[in-house]
């Protein structure tokens, strides 16, 4: 397995999040698009048995990490206010080169939302349900509803960390997927011009393997089971899940919810490992027996811990 990160730089708005879990999913697409089904097929045999081709990150903002879901005892200064207390647990984004200091010192790399607003913002915008075939809206039916997509600056670029299985699918297949994926669109409203990318860089990470006993996630992921579970920290999100491509006019679009443990966390394995990914790959939430969930994270290694903190939470 070889680690890639990727850099992309948005070129229109995005109507849905840049998650792991979708990447993964609108990749699987294009790969049937470009090599066929039954390559497709090869790739994701044995998926859910802990041996994926290819696990992907969430798009994250260049040289940003999410920031470790952790107590706030282990990072936020003890002498800080109930204001800056506030404040602190509002940031959202860990700058890259502080996992290689102590959590004590993570709150001079921490970043909120607003820091990087220079970057992002989101409009408004009115919709209204349209009749293709009288270009009108159907008597009595008018029915406006709201969407905010992204917008990113023109220099906004993301990193986006992929663990790939480069004997079964390789590097040049996986940045020729990825740049196919850019020109069709990612998410919602990629029909209608959203969700439009270019690759700008594609390079290996050589020093990311390192073994710790704490990782960090890079996106959501089903952990149970794993080896990484003793002293644990994360927050869970709820996945809805949704077929596209053909399967949209199938069986059902819809696929079951999925409990997960979101970006962010921090695993426990108790002891020093090697880990480029954790998790377990997920299927039967849906009506096709063949479809599979990114339930694997990418993760990183906290190199150093504070193991007994004197802050207060």
């Amino acid at each position: 397995m070889k680690r890639l990160l990727l850099k992309i730089r948005p070129l229109t708005a995005f109507g849905s999040e840049l998650k792991g879990g979708m990447l993964f999913g609108q990749l699987c697409c294009v790969i049937k698009l470009l090599y066929g089904e039954e390559r497709l097929k090869a790739l994701l045999e044995n998926y859910c048995q802990g041996q994926p081709f290819a696990v992907i990150s969430d798009a994250l903002p260049t040289g940003m990490l999410p920031m470790p879901t952790i107590p706030g005892s282990f990072w936020i200064p003890a002498s800080s206010t109930q204001a800056e207390r506030k404040r602190w647990k509002k940031m959202r984004w860990l700058e890259a080169d502080a996992l290689e200091r102590a959590p004590a010192q993570w709150h001079q790399y921490a970043k909120s939302n607003a820091d990087l607003a220079a970057k992002t913002s989101r409009l408004v915008l009115s919709h209204n349900t349209i009749r293709r075939d009288t270009l009108t809206t159907g008597t009595g039916q008018f029915a406006p509803y709201e969407k905010e997509p992204v917008f990113y600056s023109r220099d906004a670029e993301l990193d986006v960390h992929i663990v790939c299985d480069d004997a079964r699918l390789s590097i040049d297949e996986l940045t020729e997927a990825f740049q196919a994926l850019g020109c069709i669109g990612f998410g919602a409203d990629a029909s209608a011009g959203l969700g439009k990318f270019e690759l700008t860089d594609c390079r290996q990470q050589l020093d990311a393997q390192a073994c710790s006993r704490r990782f960090l996630a890079l996106s959501a992921c089903a952990p149970q089971g794993g080896a990484a579970l003793p002293s644990s920290y994360y927050k869970t999100t709820t996945y809805f899940g949704r077929h596209g491509a053909e399967r949209v006019f199938g069986l059902s679009p819809f696929k079951r919810p999925l409990l997960m443990a979101d970006a962010g966390a921090v695993f426990d394995c108790g002891k020093p490992q090697c880990l480029a990914f954790i998790g377990q790959g997920i299927s039967g939430h849906s009506v096709y027996s063949d479809t599979v969930h990114q339930g694997y994270a990418v993760v990183l290694g906290l190199k150093l811990w504070c193991e007994e903190s004197t802050h207060a939470e």
